[in-house]
Parts: C-alpha cells; structure tokens; sequence
C-alpha cells in the first residue's frame, strides 16, 4: 500500500481567502508602504476598488489582494504601522488563560525557591510545561540549567 502525502492546499487555499478578507476589510483609499519587499512590490499601495474587486495601486502598477499573499507578514506590518491592529483583531490569542493569574512573582516563588519544574508548576495552574516557558520567557526569568534541575529533582524524590 502505498502511503500518499498529506496535501497542505485546503489549508492554504484557506489562508489566502482570509488573507484577502483581511485586505478586503480595509477602507477604502487605505495606504501602506512595502519597503524590501522587491522592486516591483516597493512603495506606497493605495486600496481601490475597480469593477467590484479590490485592487491596490503604486502609480501606474495595480495588484490583487492575492498578489501580497507570499509577502503577508510584511503587509501586516505595514498595515499595523499605519495604525491598523490587524494580529490583534484577526489573530487574538486564543491559547486558554490561566486562572487565577500567574504573575511573575509568584513564578518565581514556585521555579527558583519552592524548586517546582515547569511540569509541577504547569499542573497547579492546569496548563502545559510549555506555557509555563512562554510565561518565563515573557517575564524575562531564567530557567535553571537542565543538569541542575535534574539534580534538584532527584534529590526531592522526583526523578
């Protein structure tokens, strides 16, 4: 039997009707400006509309929505420099927060004086290891070196 690929179209085919939603969404006669982006996609584009579709302009040169989408984190940043908060109004952080809050104090009280590990930490506040990473990282702490941490951990009876 043979195994076949999983093909990653449907997804991106998704992602590029979303993407020109996006640029769809703006207003009318919205501008940003492209810079490193390539000599023909450099400078300000202007949304217009022409025959129903929404076409951008840069002087005599007009795109479709569909013509940035290899280049769709460089025109997010562009739009947010403009003022537009697309990741916060497209892309709102869906990860599940914790409750009640971890703050960075009491992070700190359980990782470096109580000597939890993240796995520890991770299942007081029922959440994953790795978001307690990315709460360390966010708060700017330290992780102790993985050979001391497994040290740690055998002498209280974990490893």
């Amino acid at each position: 039997m043979i195994k076949q690929k999983k093909s990653h179209l449907p997804k991106t085919i998704a992602n590029l009707i979303n993407f020109c939603k996006i640029l769809d969404d703006l207003p009318i006669n919205f501008r940003f400006k492209l810079t490193n982006a390539g000599k023909d996609l450099d400078g300000f584009w202007e949304k217009t509309i022409s025959n129903g579709v929404t076409t951008w302009k840069n002087g005599s040169k007009i795109s479709f929505n569909s013509s940035f989408f290899l280049l769709k984190n460089k025109v997010f940043k562009a739009i947010e420099e403009e003022g537009v908060p697309i990741r916060q109004i497209y892309f709102p952080d869906r990860r599940r927060k914790i409750f009640p809050p971890l703050t960075k104090e009491k992070l700190r009280e359980l990782y470096y004086r109580r000597k939890k590990s993240l796995k520890e930490i991770g299942g007081e506040y029922k959440c994953s290891r790795q978001w307690i990473m990315a709460l360390m990282k966010k708060y700017g702490l330290k992780r102790r070196p993985p050979l001391k941490a497994r040290i740690g951990a055998i002498k209280q009876g974990r490893g």
